[in-house]
């Protein structure tokens, strides 16, 4: 059996965005391989992604700004006992 990917066999719809990520290309590729037992098809397609470093470090300080709320609220919990 042989089996073979179509020119455009995967359509991304352009009104969908990630929201931490860029898609930058779609790559395929046959990975069939043969053995002694014979020839075994296989297909693959791999998403190149690219991390949008603004909403990346959004979430950072917005985790490091939740810890020290979170911290500070625990010390004065402890200060009270």
């Amino acid at each position: 059996m042989q089996l073979s990917w179509l020119p455009n066999a995967i359509e991304f719809n352009t009104d969908i965005d990630f929201a931490s990520f860029q898609l930058l290309e779609i790559k395929y590729r046959n990975c069939s391989e043969k053995f002694a037992s014979g020839t075994f098809p296989c297909q693959e397609v791999r998403f190149v992604l690219q991390r949008k470093l603004g909403y990346f470090f959004i979430q950072v300080l917005e985790r490091i700004q939740m810890d020290c709320v979170l911290q500070t609220k625990f010390k004065s919990f402890k200060i009270k006992e």
